[in-house]
């Protein structure tokens, strides 16, 4: 979490998430709205593309970056750009 205040930006603990991870079902793809840490979080994903290999759909040009992190299957994505997801 992140806050403004008068001394500038805060980063807080964020809340457990609602649901374990063993708990989720196989997942087939991934949408990143954007790049930020709070969205994008590289070791989520790796523990999602480790679990159930999903496609992960990126803005253009976070594919290539997230493909150096471990982090397979990854597509770049323009604006209105359609896409099909199917399991690898």
């Amino acid at each position: 979490m992140v806050r403004e205040g008068l001394a500038g930006v805060h980063r807080r603990a964020a809340p457990p998430p609602g649901i374990r991870f063993s708990d989720l079902p196989p997942i087939d793809a991934v949408l990143v709205s954007h790049n930020h840490y709070d969205h994008m979080d590289v070791a989520t994903l790796r523990l999602l593309s480790a679990a159930s290999r999903p496609r992960v759909f990126v803005g253009l040009g976070n594919a290539a970056y997230l493909e150096k992190q471990d982090v397979p299957l990854s597509r770049d994505l323009d604006c209105g750009s359609p896409r099909r997801s199917r399991p690898a």
